[in-house]
């Protein structure tokens, strides 16, 4: 299937695979078409890619899982060709075209000049923040953006360990969204709030820890409650698991930044909400290790710790 955008455009057979060697475009003129990528044509375009960065196989993946669960879109982003043939860009999508196994709608532009890869993705992309922001989220866009990036995989696969935020794609983040605003807004004002008490602490680990808590079954009440303490620490005994983790964090440096250490400052703060439900005493808190992930207890005894 082809269709012309109102330039000139060559005829192509898209029932046989397209090798870019064996199709020239029938004008020398710069012209798009939105074709029918086959993985088979995404391999021959790929053999003349010369000119492009590397290749990001975290943006691959996500885009390979857009394609499988019918998330592709038709957008004015394609790939770009060369007078002389070359691929200047858009290896990311033929590669994920190919490793899908299955086709999809693309813009091409052939005869781009033979230089042009130097302006290609200048600008900035927009990120899941924006996207929330576009979509009518009026505050807290950045802690649901990155919390529900460091939720999604682990309600997918809980046990999940390394780089589980890569592949997240904005659209999951805001379909997520769009069915649980409520309780996305419910987090991330109690986050913020317990981020002015205790700076020290990332807000939006904080936010997917109450949004997994929250989908857990936990009552807000009780995670207010507990939000509070660790928040303020007003009120806390020697033996509390709030007050040694407090201290653990007050004492360490945290690189929230990093894929696998907000997945263990996660892990360390569900350890430390556990063992406030248990009533365990902690003398002085120890980050657990993981893989597997750990887990937050089930809220069946809540009301024997309210």
């Amino acid at each position: 299937m082809l269709q012309d955008l109102d330039m000139p455009t060559a005829l192509i057979n898209l029932n046989e695979p397209i090798g870019l060697l064996r199709f020239k475009p029938m004008t020398n003129s710069f012209h798009t078409q939105v074709v029918d990528m086959t993985p088979e044509w995404a391999s021959e375009l790929l053999k003349a890619n010369t000119y492009n960065r590397g290749l990001s196989r975290s943006k691959v993946k996500s885009f390979v899982k857009q394609i499988i669960n019918g998330k592709w879109r038709k957008t004015g982003q394609g790939i770009s060709v060369a007078s002389d043939g070359r691929l200047l860009d858009g290896q990311t999508r033929l590669n994920a075209v190919v490793q899908s196994g299955m086709s999809v709608p693309m813009v091409v532009a052939w005869n781009c000049d033979n230089d042009s890869f130097a302006v290609f993705d200048t600008g900035r992309a927009r990120s899941a923040t924006d996207v929330l922001k576009i979509a009518g989220l009026d505050q807290h866009q950045a802690i649901v953006s990155s919390g529900l990036r460091l939720a999604i995989p682990l309600m997918e696969n809980p046990k999940a360990y390394f780089a589980i935020s890569q592949g997240i794609t904005n659209e999951e983040i805001l379909d997520l969204w769009n069915n649980t605003k409520d309780q996305c807004e419910w987090c991330a004002s109690v986050s913020s709030a317990v981020h002015k008490q205790f700076s020290a602490f990332s807000k939006s680990i904080y936010f997917t820890f109450l949004y997994l808590a929250t989908n857990k079954g936990w009552d807000s009440d009780f995670l207010l409650e507990f939000s509070n303490l660790f928040g303020s620490g007003a009120g806390l005994e020697s033996g509390s698991s709030i007050l040694a983790y407090r201290q653990y964090v007050t004492n360490t440096v945290l690189r929230c930044n990093m894929n696998q250490q907000r997945l263990q400052t996660l892990a360390s703060l569900i350890s430390c909400f556990n063992k406030h439900v248990e009533g365990t005493y902690v003398k002085k808190f120890q980050s657990p290790k993981i893989p597997p992930m750990i887990q937050i207890i089930s809220p069946k005894n809540e009301t024997d710790h309210l």
